[in-house]
């Protein structure tokens, strides 16, 4: 009876271990997908595009605020500018510094933008050009009007924003015009014209 009792007992306390390791892991698990990749309550997405939309407000939620501190960010107020994040391409696929990108803002109608590449940690690419962003006064137009640029290890005619050999890569476009912010807030996952990321090739 001892020995029942004493086997009764262990796998009950087995058994409420494994439930309590569960319900931690699980707890952990969805805060973090929450504050990592966000949910439609406090990101908008259009294409490959993600945006924080509670970014930089006093009313934004513990999960913005989560966000924006584990990446070290001092976003602007999300009413007047967005920041939007692109890990892949047009084609789903994971932007990496071994491929070549071409990023197509020909259509992107804000009043001003920045577009600057990121290592997959969130860190500035050190190259030899000092090369970090380009925005609506440094880009150069094409002849026909279009604004391209693009992505890549090694130098390129035109706008050319480097990526040495820093593996996965985050683009980052900055948009700074209330009139685009308030329809892209208004629109939420409606679609906004943001530039295509077209892998041109890949070693």
């Amino acid at each position: 009876m001892l020995l029942r009792a004493i086997a009764t007992f262990v796998n009950f306390v087995i058994r409420g271990a494994v439930f309590l390791a569960i319900a931690i892991l699980g707890g952990f698990g969805s805060a973090w997908v929450m504050i990592h990749s966000g949910t439609q309550l406090t990101s908008a997405t259009a294409g490959p595009w993600v945006t924080w939309t509670a970014a930089g407000r006093l009313d934004a939620d513990p999960y913005t605020r989560a966000h924006t501190v584990r990446l070290g960010l001092l976003p602007l107020n999300s009413t007047l500018a967005l920041n939007y994040q692109a890990q892949t391409d047009v084609a789903g696929q994971r932007i990496h510094s071994s491929c070549v990108y071409v990023v197509d803002l020909s259509d992107l109608d804000a009043e001003w933008w920045s577009l600057a590449v990121y290592d997959e940690r969130g860190g500035l690419i050190r190259n030899g050009a000092n090369r970090y962003a380009y925005n609506t006064s440094t880009v150069l137009r094409d002849a026909d009007g279009g604004t391209r640029i693009v992505v890549a290890r090694e130098a390129k005619p035109g706008n050319w924003l480097p990526t040495a050999a820093a593996g996965r890569l985050v683009l980052s476009l900055t948009i700074q015009d209330p009139r685009w912010v308030s329809a892209a807030l208004a629109e939420r996952e409606r679609s906004r014209v943001l530039p295509v990321i077209n892998t041109e090739s890949c070693r």
